[in-house]
């Protein structure tokens, strides 16, 4: 524990009666503090938005009023990244969009890229752009962050001499293992590639 002042600028001087319990007021408790506080900005405030994407995929019926006011909060969120066609209109091409899933000849789409692939973006200039955002959320960097966790593994000391071609390949072997990668493949382009030290048996 840290010795105790009057006035002390330097560090937390929080009263403590043990090392345990100094460390829950000036370090714990504050971390768990400004977590929350970050988990629910980054997450809790986007929810409401989120949720009003589920007023894209048409049930089959007339939009209710729930639906439509879930489609004007994202007009209003999504202003800038639309066409100035105005609330009307882009309320008249609402109604359109699930009147033509009304008809038994159309199948309804059951997430948004099925609903991306039925839109026409003449037609539906507005619906698009929103079906294109609504199929783009759930991208995120967790690619990135795994190719970058696994190349830790890859360029090890023995293969720090290794071409980028040789890295790559290695590197989407290691991420992408539910391709099947048959050995028949890579003897036949190993083999076709001229004369080697070894002989590949083809």
């Amino acid at each position: 524990m840290p010795r105790l002042t009057k006035n002390q600028t330097k560090r937390c001087n929080v009263p403590a009666e043990n090392e345990e319990e100094y460390y829950r007021r000036a370090i714990f408790i504050p971390w768990l503090d400004s977590f929350i506080n970050n988990i629910s900005d980054r997450f809790l405030k986007h929810k409401c938005i989120i949720k009003s994407f589920k007023c894209l995929l048409p049930t089959g019926n007339s939009p209710n009023q729930t639906e439509k006011s879930q489609y004007l909060k994202l007009l209003e969120f999504y202003k800038n990244d639309i066409p100035e066609n105005g609330v009307n209109a882009a309320v008249a091409e609402f109604d359109l969009w699930y009147q033509k899933f009304q008809c038994p000849n159309h199948s309804l789409p059951h997430n948004a890229i099925d609903a991306l692939n039925l839109c026409n973006d003449t037609l539906f200039e507005t619906i698009f752009i929103l079906l294109k955002i609504f199929s783009t959320l759930p991208v995120s960097t967790s690619t990135t962050e795994r190719s970058f966790s696994i190349l830790k593994r890859i360029k090890t000391y023995l293969r720090n001499t290794m071409s980028q071609n040789r890295l790559n390949g290695l590197a989407m072997l290691h991420i992408h293992r539910e391709i099947d990668v048959q050995t028949s493949e890579v003897l036949s382009v190993l083999g076709k590639k001229g004369p080697r030290h070894l002989n590949f048996i083809i």
